[in-house]
């Protein structure tokens, strides 16, 4: 049996073990599939960005061209460079000014060749002109460009994709050039017809000025899916071995289990009773071996159903033992009777049970346990003890429970069998003649219902006072009893020592299993709540959402306990509450992360009352508490350091005393401390997801040079801002502004000087517009301000101060002061200059055309 044992936990153990490495590989492979997916989701949207960034290149430089088409052609000096264009065919293509400068007519396609051919060496992005039937051979198409426009010619908008470009990996775009009034004036309309694709503007993005970024997105995702991986493998671990400690406990508890079995069946079979386990309906499950030598019938016959306890009770005594089982139901659940049964051969048979009825929590009766005593004996010596003495003096010696008999006229005992002998733990000769009220105490609550001491036979629970003075609880039966003319009291008992101890381990062992039942009730709760949490905050726009939510669920989660959510404000390098629950708190409401032990030490600081014996250095941000638990957790995701959850628990006015005058619980329990790390870190993992895609939309709204927001923000914010002064029936005003003679600050002071002043001049404009007003840069030196809620002369004005602030700009690159610039401005209002963002900024765009016709340096409003 030892071997079988052995083996079997072995087995558990090995299942266990292997379980667990197969749940790790699983999640393993789980992880490693979120990282594949993820990976394949960010090289998806670097793609996307590399289309819209070429997209946005092309839709500039169209615009560009639709300009100039516009204006037809426009004079620039003849230089080596610069010479006339051959192939334009214009009377005045080339003319001399006043002052004897020769100039020479330039299309768009000259403009754009040169402004393509301006453009740094090393630039990722660089854009062509090319055509199937290219005038000039350097336009000639290369194969990915002929496919392209031989495309663009059946009808498509645009084509684009992926391809190699000298061995590097771009995204190309192509866009249609159609022909228009204006070609015509130059070119063969033989070649040339009027709205046809005669060529397309193809750009090209290198893909390496992405992979920093996208570098970074991969290692963060790596980290943070190692580090989840890395949680799962500890959790499985800690689970396992967990599971393993309680799979050695239920064995331990098992193998007791068994052991108390068999000292049960060896106490069972060695009582002179019948011991049952027995349903409302009638069935016996369990019954000993001595129920065939009392009834005739076998134990398979009663655990089969075939034979019911019910059917073999006279039909006389049925109603009377249905009585007793009701009344028990009503009061304490436990009875006594006696009845006839009919045994298997047809005699009859007196029993005597002792039952208790075991209730569900509906209070429905589950089964029913107790104890039988075949009293036909009894009830046949009460007859013949008349007649026989020495018969009966020879019957107590031979029943198997403790007998004395008394004699009822002095109370001294008369006679006593071996095995109250043995119980009482006293000779023969010491007991008799010794009055029975020394070794006797009797409990007269737990008489029968019904038995008093004057009924003929009393049934009572009491105390046998041994030689060693132990008290023993047994099960006593009393009857009177006339022996040759002398009235005694014999008393039968049995010892109860090991049904209580058996009663109270079985109450020991409900009690610590409703305690687990609880416990577990509590994790799934606290789980559940986490999951929703975590849920809500998935779901956040910003990290201003997600403050008051992660401060009602930690309250709901630690109800007691009162707290706070700091975050590090970078700019300061102090952290500010964002959050709090339950009572107001103490201490340094706005504190440096040196204040804290927790983030000094990157890991979580617990102190207070209890928390650490001998040791309570409190984090000087709490230190103006004097009494309770002060719990530091830091909040830390993708490497860096997000802010602080702070937990605390402290005496207050309202609970200072509770339950007799102790003291309210000031400590934070072990299961408190795991929750709360847990908690701690679903908040790390959102805040820092919401904290990444807060910055991941900066970069897509705003011009990296300028800080300002870019011509796409601008799109989607002009219309909606439209919207909102239609509902408002308020004014908009719409400022298209340029920097005045920008390419020849650039070509006097380099291309780094020229980046310095749009850097400096958008600082510019953001300090000079109100909070509601919104400041974009459309391209190159050309910026755009959207001034919601103003009246038109208003706009004079702030356009006004604007354009003379810019005077007083000062620039200052590589040790030198650069000189100073003026702008120009268009202004368009709404609702007069149109209803729509497009026309307002046509508006505008025409207004700031003719402020730079008129000589620069000036503000025009639209007109009509």
């Amino acid at each position: 049996m030892g071997r079988k044992k052995t083996r079997w936990i072995f087995e558990k153990e090995l299942s266990l073990g292997f379980y667990a490495i197969l749940l790790i590989c699983c999640w393993t492979l789980i992880v490693l599939g979120s990282i594949v997916w993820r990976l394949n989701q960010i090289t998806q949207e670097k793609v996307s960005l590399a289309e819209e960034i070429a997209r946005s290149h092309v839709e500039q430089d169209l615009v560009l061209r639709e300009w100039n088409i516009r204006h037809g052609w426009i004079y620039t000096p003849v230089t080596p460079t610069n010479p006339p264009n051959q192939l334009l065919n214009l009377p005045e293509r080339d003319i001399v000014t006043p002052s004897g400068k020769t100039l020479t007519a330039m299309n768009s396609a000259s403009m754009f060749r040169q402004i393509y051919d301006s453009a740094p060496e090393k630039s990722a992005y660089r854009s062509r002109l090319t055509s199937l039937t290219p005038l000039r051979p350097e336009n000639a198409p290369d194969p990915w460009e002929k496919q392209a426009l031989r495309q663009l010619q059946q009808g498509k908008d645009e084509v684009g994709g992926m391809f190699n470009l000298n061995g590097k990996l771009c995204f190309r775009l192509m866009r249609p050039l159609r022909a228009t009034a204006r070609c015509l004036l130059c070119h063969n309309q033989d070649t040339f017809v009027q709205g046809a694709v005669v060529g397309g503007i193809s750009a090209s993005l290198l893909m390496d000025s992405l992979v920093g970024t996208w570098e970074k997105n991969r290692s963060a995702i790596l980290l943070a899916h190692g580090f989840l991986w890395f949680l799962g493998v500890v959790g499985i671990s800690v689970g396992a071995q967990k599971m393993h400690t309680r799979i050695r406990a239920k064995q331990e508890v098992e193998t007791a289990l068994r052991q108390s079995e068999l000292n049960y069946r060896i106490l069972v079979g060695n009582i002179p009773a019948l011991v049952y386990r027995g349903y409302a309906d009638g069935r016996v499950d369990f019954v000993d071996d001595k129920v065939e030598k009392l009834t005739g019938y076998t134990q398979e016959q009663f655990s089969s159903g075939q034979i019911k306890w019910p059917e073999i009770i006279l039909p006389e005594d049925r109603e009377e033992c249905k009585r007793i089982l009701i009344e028990a139901l009503k009061s304490d659940r436990f009875y006594r009777r006696e009845y006839r049964l009919r045994k298997k051969d047809g005699n009859i048979l007196w029993v005597a049970e002792r039952s208790q009825i075991v209730c569900d929590s509906l209070g429905k009766i589950d089964f029913v346990s107790g104890v039988m005593f075949d009293i036909s004996l009894q009830k046949e010596m009460e007859q013949s003890l008349i007649e026989s003495e020495r018969f009966w003096k020879t019957l107590l010696k031979a029943v198997g429970v403790g007998v004395v008999l008394t004699d009822q006229a002095d109370g001294k005992i008369a006679e006593v069998n071996p095995q109250a002998l043995s119980m009482l733990g006293y000779k023969r000769e010491q007991l008799l003649g010794q009055q029975h009220l020394r070794f006797f105490v009797e409990d007269e609550e737990q008489m029968t219902p019904g038995d008093n001491k004057k009924a003929r036979t009393r049934r009572s629970e009491g105390q046998l006072i041994t030689a060693s003075g132990k008290l023993i609880p047994i099960w006593k039966v009393s009857a009177p009893l006339e022996i040759g003319g002398t009235l005694y009291l014999l008393e039968s008992f049995v010892d109860l020592t090991d049904q209580r101890r058996a009663e109270l381990a079985l109450t020991k062992a409900n009690t610590k299993l409703q305690a687990m039942i609880v416990e577990v009730r509590q994790t799934n709760n606290e789980i559940n709540l986490i999951s929703q949490m975590v849920e809500m905050l998935q779901v956040c726009s910003n990290l201003e959402e997600a403050f008051p939510i992660v401060g009602q669920f930690v309250h709901r989660l630690f109800p007691e306990v009162s707290g706070a959510l700091y975050l590090i404000n970078s700019s300061s390098n102090l952290l500010t509450p964002v959050s709090h629950w339950g009572e107001t708190l103490a201490g340094e409401q706005i504190f440096s992360p040196a204040d804290c032990w927790a983030l000094r030490q990157g890991k979580q600081y617990l102190s207070g009352t209890g928390q650490s014996p001998g040791f309570n250095l409190k984090c000087p941000h709490i230190a103006g508490r004097e009494e309770g638990s002060h719990f530091c957790l830091p909040l830390t995701g993708q490497g860096e350091t997000l802010g602080l959850l702070y937990l605390e628990k402290v005496r207050t006015d309202s609970g200072k005393a509770s339950e007799g005058g102790k003291d309210q619980n000031l400590n934070f329990s072990k299961p408190q401390q795991r929750l709360a790390s847990s908690l701690a870190e679903q908040i790390s993992l959102s805040l820092a997801n919401l904290k990444l895609r807060e910055t991941l939309r900066h970069q897509a709204i705003r011009d990296p040079l300028t800080g300002l927001f870019n011509r796409r923000y601008l799109q989607e914010t002009l219309d909606r801002e439209i919207h909102r002064a239609q509902r408002k029936n308020a004014n908009l005003g719409v400022v298209m502004l340029d920097i005045d003679h920008f390419k020849q600050f650039n070509d006097l002071n380099g291309h780094e000087a020229g980046d310095k002043l749009l850097a400096v001049f958008g600082r510019y404009l953001k300090n000079s517009i109100r909070a509601e007003d919104i400041a974009c840069r459309y391209g190159g030196e050309e910026f755009t301000l959207i001034i919601p809620e103003i009246t038109s002369s208003f706009l004079l004005e702030r356009a006004e101060a604007i354009r003379e602030g810019t005077k007083d700009l000062v620039v200052h690159h590589q040790g030198r002061v650069l000189g100073t610039i003026t702008i120009s401005m268009g202004l368009s209002f709404y609702p007069e200059h149109g209803n729509t963002g497009e026309k307002l900024l046509a508006k505008a765009d025409e207004a700031l055309y003719r402020a730079k016709n008129s000589g620069r340096n000036r503000v025009v409003m639209a007109s009509g």
